[in-house]
């Protein structure tokens, strides 16, 4: 999608400087403090990213979803550095002067930033609550909380126990 949007928007896409932040969460910041979008963003500090490069994104929630105030500062802070900020999903192009011509892309850009924040809190509590869940019936029942152990081990069929694999024990 992203080579896509670049031909259709006559833009030279930097294959040498694409970055991926697979498995970092960008609910906590890791993906910032750890990951990929970090060493870019490092990258625009040191002044290593020419004003009007743009950074091309599926959707707000892939920049970040940490609070509504760290991700918007991270957001305009990209733009107040020239570099701009396409999200893919809606096709919108933001960069200093479209957001100081059309407040609705300000508007829209923070609820987006939100909506990414309000969607992670609400997965992480219901995450939380089942392996919470998950927890209590190990203790209370002795019922396995997930089918990972060890080699020489196997989740019973009807998922209550573990079972010895016997030509695994020797090995």
């Amino acid at each position: 999608a992203t080579e896509f949007f670049c031909q259709q928007n006559s833009l030279m896409l930097e294959k040498s400087r694409q970055f991926y932040d697979e498995g970092k969460s960008g609910f906590r910041g890791k993906h910032r403090t750890e990951g990929a979008l970090g060493k870019f963003l490092t990258l625009v500090e040191q002044g290593r990213v020419p004003v009007g490069s743009v950074l091309i994104v599926e959707a707000f929630d892939r920049l970040s979803r940490e609070d509504t105030l760290t991700a918007f500062n991270l957001f305009t802070s990209l733009l107040k550095a020239g570099v701009d900020v396409v999200t893919l999903v809606d096709k919108q192009w933001f960069s200093r002067e479209t957001i100081n011509q059309n407040i609705g892309q300000l508007f829209t850009s923070l609820g987006a930033v939100w909506q990414a924040h309000n969607y992670s809190a609400v997965l992480a509590g219901r995450v939380g609550d089942a392996w919470a869940q998950k927890q209590k019936l190990a203790r209370e029942e002795h019922k396995p909380m997930t089918k990972a152990c060890p080699g020489w081990l196997r989740l019973s069929a009807d998922r209550k126990c573990y079972e010895v694999i016997p030509e695994r024990v020797r090995i």
